[in-house]
């Protein structure tokens, strides 16, 4: 080949090289379209449902999905689900993630969708179209959020209307009746739901994963309301069981309230039931526990529209959905469980006793080394007459005083991975046990730590100091399934802490068993711990007293008598001196700091469902969150607390007097714009805009309300220049109450209603420049207890 066809093919290489455009590999081309929560609608820090579609124009895509959650300012993480998807395809996956925060909303929209080719742990991010973050409707936490199993559409617009009548802010959402809508087989994603209203078949069409699904959102605090045509025999399906009323032949019933009489059916309480509202024939509402959770059962139809359309309907709802849930006001978001969790817990929980060094210890090795280095080292070399050997012994010296320095303050750690694990848990009559948990864990390397727990789990990890300057997921990643929850903390250096924070139920842990009685003035009876565990500090918990009873092993028992005050004990009250932070000075300080940050939380969370009740608890050293490291062995500290609702039998009759935490309190705007917010409970103080209130005081013992003649109603602190009035229940007519006539002896019994609730009506009317924290006056009674 000649000297000119070589240049010329040198020519055309080189332009083929710069001119022509190189050759791309085929790359996945996806397009990504997302739905958060009910409709659009989430609240704050509770799971919701999650729909994403991804469409793929490109190759075949093999990865990882990454969706970011939030549930506060102070846990998140980002949840990974294996995604497959070919040339050409489209695909749907419907999920749940524990809870969307305020890092979520408002101001700069953050990514909160990522894909990675290859999976997370080894693969790269890839570009994608479309949505990359979730844009919810956040709705106010004290708005009630009503699923719907029917098949009449229309049928509860007369409810919805009716509930925003009585002031109560309430997003109604017909579940069955949704585009596109599958119904959820996660509990995590109901866990925005007050409330599940099934209506005639609906809830036995549900799938089976579906029903699951309800029945362990149930047993975690959720509630169904079944009207009667889905009390009927079998069509509730798995909840069968647990109907609190059974349904017979239909009649017309007599309901306090309505118009006139409704179409219905006579009912039977079942056992085990407790009945929420009656005439004077049957139950006509009863509910029954499941876990933490209940079923309400109502015997008419919720949606017959010849029931809807009685003007009594809406009000007799309201009272119903109110019954046995929680009386107050939502806490501010900072206020959350959660948060408290990682304040009031986690703060402790990441103190450990590694952290100390033994002062003493030091000074002897820094005494010890002065000692060789100076005077003794200067008589031996200067007797072997050696000295020039200083230069080379005293760096010696010097390193191994470092290296014991070192080996004291560093041998707890050098080991195993330490973790503390403190939670709280509460205990139900069929011996589940529902709570939150925080596992710190104190590294002995760099690089990732995997949890493992069952399936249901909810696990998040701990942001504090982690989320600014990185996305979540680099923080921590969820991966979750049927059968396992894993959450993975990603690049902890060494010794250094970090924390997760986690719900868990468990089926068939133990319960504490107990045989109690009030009688004059005494307390009697024995308490045998049903648990597989010993447990520590029992104390019965009524109003704001801790009568201790000492420590159980499994299986044992302790006869009780402690005296009381009342012949009827007070349902558990905020302890002030069980509140706040306790100083840590020594390492031995840290486990009672412990026991005292878990009982801190422990009131808000039993009452967190409106459970108003007396409290047996106790802590257990046992590491009972079901929540393990893999991959290497950890030494482990923990200390749950254990509360458990009792309810000591009363023998008695005669007088009684009963103050304010024999009563949940309750405040509604009969207002639209009206709009209260709760800040303390001792004493009752709210935040109030302008309007009209009902406030209802309502007895926490419907048995004791039965049996109880009323004499006296004592309110104490009713503001001057409130104007409040007292619902007659005999008459239906308002009393006008004053600061100078606080106490109502004169017909008190017609101001109680047959099932123990007192209403009154207030205003509030004040100008720009006026406190708006209202403090609502204080309800005591007196009475005969009949016999």
């Amino acid at each position: 080949m000649g000297r000119g066809c070589r240049m010329l093919l040198a020519v055309l290489l080189l332009t083929a090289i710069f001119v022509c455009p190189p050759y791309a590999a085929a790359a996945p081309d996806i397009t990504v379209q997302t739905e958060a929560g009910f409709e659009g609608k989430v609240k704050y820090g509770k799971g919701a449902p999650v729909v994403i579609t991804l469409s793929n124009s490109g190759s075949d895509f093999t990865g990882d999905l990454i969706v970011e959650f939030m549930e506060n300012y102070n846990l998140g993480g980002g949840r990974a689900i294996p995604v497959t998807l070919a040339a050409g395809e489209t695909k749907t996956i419907q999920f749940a993630i524990p809870g969307l925060g305020e890092g979520n909303m408002g101001g700069q929209q953050m990514q909160m969708i990522f894909l990675y080719e290859g999976g997370w742990e080894d693969g790269e991010p890839i570009d994608f179209k479309g949505s990359d973050t979730l844009t919810p409707l956040f709705m106010d936490p004290a708005t009630r959020f009503i699923g719907v199993l029917s098949s009449n559409a229309d049928s509860f617009i007369s409810l919805r209307t009716g509930l925003a009548s009585q002031g109560a802010a309430t997003e109604l959402f017909q579940l069955n009746r949704l585009r596109d809508f599958q119904f959820p087989t996660d509990p995590a994603a109901l866990e925005s739901l007050d409330y599940l209203i099934a209506d005639e078949a609906a809830y036995r069409e549900l799938p089976a994963e579906a029903q699951n699904a309800v029945l362990q959102w149930i047993k975690e605090g959720g509630t169904v309301v079944f009207g009667a045509g889905s009390a009927a025999a079998g069509t509730a399906a798995n909840l069968t069981d647990y109907l609190p009323l059974t349904i017979a032949a239909a009649k017309e019933l007599d309901i306090q309230g309505f118009d006139e009489p409704v179409p219905g059916y006579k009912a039977v309480l079942n056992e085990g039931a407790m009945v929420l509202s009656e005439n004077r024939e049957q139950p006509v509402a009863a509910s029954r526990e499941l876990g933490s959770g209940q079923v309400i059962g109502i015997a008419f139809s919720i949606g017959d529209p010849r029931i809807t359309s009685d003007s009594g309907y809406a009000t007799y709802m309201q009272s119903l959905l109110s019954t046995g849930q929680s009386q107050k006001t939502v806490l501010p978001p900072e206020q959350l469980i959660q948060d408290r969790l990682v304040y009031d817990i986690g703060s402790v929980n990441e103190l450990f006793e590694s952290f100390a060094v033994s002062l003493p210890l030091a000074i002897i090795l820094v005494a010890l080394y002065i000692l060789l280095a100076v005077p003794v080292l200067y008589a031996v070399l200067k007797w072997k007459d050696r000295r020039e050997y200083a230069w080379l012994i005293i760096p010696l010296l010097a390193l191994l005083a470092s290296v014991l320095l070192f080996a004291a303050g560093a041998k707890d750690r050098l080991g195993n991975p330490q973790i503390q694990q403190t939670g709280l848990f509460k205990a139900s009559g069929e011996g589940s046990l529902d709570g939150y948990f925080v596992n710190s864990l104190l590294s002995n390397r760099d690089g990732d730590y995997r949890f493992e727990a069952p399936g249901g789990t909810e696990l998040a990890s701990s942001l504090t100091g982690l989320f600014a300057d990185r996305n979540l997921h680099q923080a921590a990643i969820v991966e979750q399934n049927a059968e396992e929850t894993a959450l993975i903390i990603r690049n902890m250096r060494y010794w250094s802490v970090s924390s997760i924070v986690g719900h868990t139920f468990l089926e068939q842990a133990g319960k504490f068993e107990t045989n109690l009685t009030v009688k004059d003035g005494q307390l009697t009876g024995s308490i045998r711990n049903g648990f597989s565990f010993a447990v520590e500090d029992i104390t019965i918990w009524s109003g704001t007293r801790m009568m201790e009873i000492g420590s159980l092993g499994p299986g044992e028992e302790q006869a009780v008598s402690k005296a009381v005050q009342s012949n009827v004990l007070a349902p558990a009250s905020p302890a002030a001196q069980y509140y706040g932070f306790q100083p840590v000075a020594e390492p031995e300080d840290i486990l009672p700091a412990r026991k005292q940050a878990a009982l801190s939380v422990a009131y808000d969370h039993v009452t967190a469902d409106g459970d108003r009740s007396v409290y047996l608890i106790g802590f257990t050293r046992e590491a009972i969150a079901p929540v393990e490291l893999q991959g290497q062995r950890a030494d482990v500290s923990a200390v749950n607390l254990l509360l458990q609702p009792i309810a000591p039998g009363h023998i008695m009759a005669g007088d009684v007097e009963l103050d304010s935490p024999f009563f949940d309190t309750a405040v509604t705007s009969q207002e639209p714009g009206g709009y209260a917010e709760q800040i303390s409970e001792m004493p009752p103080v709210y935040f109030m805009q302008d309007g009209i209130y009902t406030l209802t005081y309502s007895m926490t013992d419907l048995e004791l309300a039965a049996r109880l003649s009323l004499e006296e109603l004592n309110f104490s602190g009713i503001s001057r220049g409130m104007r409040m009035a007292i619902l007659n229940q005999r008459s239906g007519e308002y009393k006008t109450l004053s600061p100078e006539q606080e106490r109502l002896t004169e017909n008190a019994g017609q101001y109680m209603s047959a099932d123990g609730q007192i209403i009154l009506e207030f205003e509030v009317r004040q100008s720009a420049a006026a406190d708006p924290e209202i403090t609502l006056p204080q309800l005591s009674v007196r009475g005969v207890i009949a016999e």
